[in-house]
């Protein structure tokens, strides 16, 4: 399991971090979007779960899910990236490990984090959608 960690969020964090500062420079603090970036496709991975029990339930789970607790889950999420990430400039680190790569393996090694992203974004809209119009 932590092989998938290192490889995917390591991958993640690096391809955010240096997009952003290619993008926009060090003075965007790059280091702390890329954190942002993946403490975000985390809650969504958290919120699909939601969406499957709500779906899946007789009754609803959460009637009224407060947006208090929602905020709390994505402080601590927050909270995660930045000490796996920033802390400590640990994100050098992962720079330093993956900047030497070649085209093919930035591309081959890349595809499975898009495909992370995608999947990410795009099932949650899917069940967003189904529980919307009931579907199931």
């Amino acid at each position: 399991m932590k092989k998938i960690y290192e490889y995917l969020y390591y991958r993640l964090y690096y391809r955010i971090y240096t997009w952003n500062l290619k993008t926009w420079g060090a003075k965007d603090v790059p280091e702390w979007n890329a954190s942002f970036g993946i403490a975000f496709l985390m809650m969504l991975n958290i919120f699909v779960v939601y969406i499957i029990f709500d779906i899946f339930s007789e009754e609803p789970i959460f009637n009224e899910t407060p947006k208090l607790l929602l905020m709390g889950i994505m402080l601590v999420f927050m909270i995660t990236t930045y000490f796996w990430f920033v802390h400590k400039k640990r994100y050098l680190k992962i720079v330093k490990k993956y900047k030497d790569e070649t085209k093919k393996q930035r591309l081959t090694r890349g595809l499975l984090v898009f495909l992370y992203v995608v999947f990410s974004i795009g099932i949650i809209m899917l069940l967003a959608y189904i529980k919307k119009h009931c579907i199931m």
